[in-house]
């Protein structure tokens, strides 16, 4: 009897851990440290192929919310310009460049805004309404309100 109790608990300690690994897995905010902040844009979560249009250029110029879309990403100089578009976007620095270049030349998106820092991007999210970024921060340093979830990776 007491065998048949120690396996049950067993189990259900295996049951829970397996319970909160997926819940820590469902749950995650952000990719390999990188963080997806906005300012009253409307989105309570985001994917990746949503996060990939924002953040080339490939989406709606206003928010649901009716604020003005400002992307809002680290420039060559910031320490994380090469890692934010490789691990959210799937692309090369240089690339991401290139498709903002051509989306502003043919009249298709504004430039985003180019900020050197976390502390620079997150700053000028808080005071611009519409603008979204990412940042090189804990989900624990972002203010209530400004973090956007990545909901799948």
């Amino acid at each position: 009897m007491v065998f048949n109790d120690l396996l049950m608990c067993k189990r259900l300690l295996f049951v829970w851990i397996f319970i909160a690994f997926l819940v820590n897995t469902i749950s995650a905010q952000s990719i390999d440290g990188l963080t997806v902040i906005g300012n009253k844009t409307g989105l309570s979560s985001v994917n990746r192929a949503t996060l990939k249009k924002i953040f080339e250029g490939n989406s709606s110029s206003i928010w649901k919310t009716g604020e003005h879309a400002t992307v809002v990403m680290p420039s060559a100089k910031s320490d994380f310009g090469v890692q934010f578009s490789e691990k959210m976007l799937n692309r090369s620095y240089p690339s991401l460049q290139k498709i903002w270049l051509v989306q502003v030349f043919q009249g298709r998106a504004d430039a985003p805004v180019f900020k050197n820092s976390s502390f620079e991007i997150l700053e000028y999210v808080k005071s611009n309404p519409g603008a979204i970024g990412v940042v090189k921060m804990a989900e624990k340093d972002i203010p209530d309100g400004f973090l956007i979830p990545v909901i799948d990776r």
